[in-house]
């Protein structure tokens, strides 16, 4: 009888934890958008500031809509490695920092820095378009799921960013200039109210910088040969 008893209460614990581990969602995607990214050429530094709407996704295919954003980050050291009217630059260090608010007491806070160089190229010669690029570091997270878990149908939701902390992760800036800019090189300031800024769980969407610059000046040659 004993030995029924403490079976089914070991059952009973297997199932309550494996139960509770089902209720973990790991955050895979953030994106920003309406993020303002200001260069100064003469401290050669990026900022990032201000934001107007985000989004989520996690690992079970959750996405979450988010309408209170800010997004602040700070790029230093700026090396312009420009060539051929395409503007490109390779920033030695920065920092970042993402919170976003939702109806139902959702918030979403994760900050982190640079481990290697943060890289700014545009697409094209006067695209008036600049991909920034960088491996970073997740330092913090916090997740408050709210109510989302009820509309979910998961009333005791956890959420977790995929890896945890101190775990590599790509930084993504998609940096769009007024038109008529003509940024040919990066002695000059720049201002952008329409950037969209990507974390993205999985550090591989980000290529080394030089394959960055690399191929920047690739596409620049495929379009004189044309």
């Amino acid at each position: 009888m004993r030995k029924n008893i403490f079976v089914g209460c070991v059952c009973l614990l297997f199932f309550v934890s494996v139960s509770f581990a089902a209720l973990v969602e790991q955050v895979q995607i953030i994106q920003d958008i309406g993020v303002t990214a200001e260069y100064d050429a003469s401290a050669g530094t990026t900022t990032w500031s201000q934001g107007a709407s985000g989004w989520m996704l996690t690992d079970g295919g959750k996405f979450q809509s988010f309408s209170d954003v800010t997004v602040s980050g700070t790029f230093i050291g700026a090396v312009d490695v420009s060539s051929g009217g395409l503007a490109s630059a390779v920033f030695s260090s920065g920092t970042w920092d993402i919170v976003m608010n939702g109806a139902l007491g959702m918030a979403v806070h994760v900050s982190g820095h640079t481990v290697s160089s943060y890289v700014e190229t545009e697409t094209g010669v006067d695209t008036d378009h600049i991909d920034g690029r960088a491996v970073v570091m997740v330092d913090d997270y916090f997740f408050d799921a709210g109510w989302l878990g009820d509309i979910w149908g998961i009333p005791d939701l956890d959420l977790e960013w995929e890896g945890g902390l101190n775990d590599l992760a790509g930084l993504i800036a998609d940096i769009t200039l007024p038109n008529g800019t003509g940024i040919t090189d990066y002695q000059s300031d720049y201002t952008s109210t329409n950037t969209t800024i990507t974390l993205w769980a999985d550090e591989s969407v980000v290529p080394e910088p030089m394959t960055v610059i690399l191929l920047g000046l690739g596409a620049l040659s495929l379009r004189k040969r044309r």
